[in-house]
């Protein structure tokens, strides 16, 4: 979905970089309120970059979404539900399924709101070996009723104050608590990104297109902590790496795979087809529509 929340503050949904290609094109999007929003999409496919900060709960009403991971892909269908716990980039890759436009539910369970929720309930969750992989929610009549509750404020473009917006989230809560045993493993977890192994994360998460800055925030340190420790652990600077790894999975994908660049830029961080062919044959001496003949 083309998500637009914001990262690190608590402002409409999540930060995306949408790829402004026009094979990519044309999705749109209505907040009913800073945390809830529907999506569509009105080309084939859209293609996103999301950094999560707060955990987030799709509806997909029609089409379909694909979620990448550093640990994996799963694919969701039209009539899916599914949580992705907060403190960790995605990327998300919305279509339209026989000619049905895209169109999905998002409702972000910010810190703040859950915080609210959970604080009267003493509720201690056990977060250790958390995973990150989607929760999917099973179909219930009163899930539902929440969800189309909302739809129909999308239906008649109504806006919710915040406070009304708080209470839609709360009822929602209230009723994931009752229907999905250990939902408070998740949902009740408010700790933002720990310092952790920044060559573990940057070996998984390197093919995602997102700012220095974003990488330092999700591996739990300061630009400038990011930078000297980055120097320390790969011997180059950040930009330098990145572009290297990418361009070494591409060649990879394109010889042994035998994948077009068309369908490989994008997979491994490139904004456009032609940066990524310029910086291919920089690095190979050969453009990387001849790499399949160069891999022979």
């Amino acid at each position: 979905m083309n998500i637009n929340f914001i990262i690190r503050i608590h402002k409409p949904i999540l930060q995306s970089r949408p790829y402004p290609q026009t094979t990519l094109m044309d999705s749109s999007s209505y907040h009913i309120s800073s945390d809830i929003k529907m999506s569509l999409s009105h080309d084939t496919f859209y293609h996103t970059e999301a950094l999560l900060e707060h955990h987030l709960l799709v509806w997909v009403i029609a089409g379909q979404t694909r979620v990448v991971q550093a640990n994996g892909s799963t694919t969701f269908d039209a009539g899916s539900t599914f949580i992705l716990s907060h403190n960790q980039v995605v990327r998300l890759v919305n279509s339209a399924v026989n000619g049905v436009q895209y169109k999905a539910l998002a409702v972000q369970l910010s810190r703040r709101n859950a915080k609210e929720f959970y604080s009267p309930l003493n509720i201690i969750p056990s977060v250790l070996g958390m995973d990150i992989t989607p929760l999917c929610i099973s179909s219930h009549p009163l899930l539902d009723g929440n969800y189309r509750s909302l739809v129909s404020l999308y239906d008649r473009r109504t806006k919710l104050t915040e406070e009304a917006s708080a209470e839609k989230i709360f009822e929602l809560l209230q009723i994931l608590r009752e229907t999905i045993p250990q939902i408070d493993n998740v949902l009740g977890s408010f700790e933002t990104p720990g310092r952790n192994d920044l060559a573990r994360f940057m070996e998984g998460h390197f093919m995602f297109n997102i700012t220095i800055e974003d990488f330092s925030y999700f591996t739990g340190r300061s630009p400038s902590a990011f930078n000297r420790d980055f120097r320390n652990t790969f011997g180059m600077p950040p930009q330098k790496w990145l572009t290297k790894k990418r361009l070494a999975f591409a060649h990879q994908q394109l010889t042994t795979v035998m994948k077009k660049p068309v369908d490989v830029y994008r997979e491994v961080g490139f904004e456009d087809l032609s940066h990524f062919s310029y910086a291919f044959k920089k690095m190979y001496g050969y453009p990387p529509r001849e790499a399949s003949h160069a891999g022979r």
